[in-house]
């Protein structure tokens, strides 16, 4: 159903309101009841809702409707693209090195204390820190 008569209807009769020389908060309050008024006669011309419980579950798409296929390829995408910028590339995986290499408690043994892991920790950045957890 179209608003639109309705609206102009509303727009004529403030137009003629507003050569009456009130004040803006009596054109406003004449203003919201035009246009309670208008909107009591629109829903009055609207069709009832149908009576009994309203229809709130459709059967489930077979595998090999298109429409099944479409949204589990669009949700698998989805799902490969936010995995994918989970990880690590080349840069974030050289920077962990070097943050692991210089913070090294036994260099010659390749080893470091927790203290030096918690140092490293808060030295990388956000995507990183996923994988540098204590347990």
């Amino acid at each position: 159903m179209s608003v639109a008569p309705q609206l102009a209807l509303l727009r004529k009769r403030l137009e003629e309101i507003k050569v009456a020389g009130k004040s803006k908060e009596e054109l406003q309050a004449i203003e919201d009841s035009k246009f309670q008024q208008c909107l009591k006669e629109w829903t009055a011309k609207r069709q009832a809702p149908p009576k009994g419980i309203p229809r709130f579950f459709e059967r489930i798409p077979k595998e090999t409707e298109p429409l099944r296929m479409k949204l589990r390829d669009a949700a698998r995408t989805n799902l490969f693209k936010r995995k994918s910028l989970q990880l690590l590339d080349n840069d974030d995986l050289k920077e962990l090195y070097v943050l692991l290499d210089q913070n090294q408690s036994f260099p010659e043994e390749q080893l470091m204390t927790y203290a030096d892991f918690q140092k490293v920790q808060s030295l990388a950045r956000e995507k990183v820190k996923p994988y540098l957890t204590g347990t």
